[in-house]
């Protein structure tokens, strides 16, 4: 597919083509392709969260993609994207493994507490757990609230 750097502004490349120039194909391979990119960099100290990815691309790069394919895009993935991680309510850190497309704010997250340790993590459902919720998406690279190496970047 020769167009999947083409973005729907005219700023991609090899030939600048508008959205109705471009394939409807490559338009979402363009889209998913930028997800990638900012997710997965070459020097992964430099490569973004999911939830950071996904943000950038609809705050600041939403003219470049197709209107449809990326608010589908954005409600597939959710508001917390499967490897988001997350400090919840009750001081545990949940890494999101499953969106809930009815619920966006209530994800399932692998959680492990100060207790249990990293080979005891379990699978939480937040729909279904009253009174426990993210509180904070975690943005450092340490991870001593009891999950210790299960979420460290490598």
């Amino acid at each position: 597919m020769v167009q999947h750097h083409e973005y729907c502004d005219g700023s991609g490349y090899p030939q600048r083509l508008q959205l109705a120039q471009i394939d409807p194909l490559a338009r979402i391979l363009a889209l998913v392709n930028t997800y990638d990119n900012h997710c997965n960099r070459n020097n992964p100290a430099l490569s973004l969260t999911p939830h950071e990815g996904l943000a950038l691309m609809f705050t600041q790069h939403k003219a470049k993609f197709d209107p449809g394919p990326l608010n589908h895009f954005i409600k597939c993935l959710g508001v917390y994207p499967p490897g988001t991680l997350v400090i919840l309510s009750n001081d545990c850190y949940g890494l999101v493994v499953s969106v809930n497309a009815s619920r966006p704010l209530r994800p399932q997250v692998l959680v492990c507490g100060i207790e249990s340790g990293s080979e005891n993590a379990i699978i939480l459902d937040l729909e279904h757990e009253n009174g426990i919720k993210y509180q904070q998406i975690h943005q450092g690279q340490s991870t001593e609230r009891g999950c210790g190496s299960r979420f460290k970047s490598k």
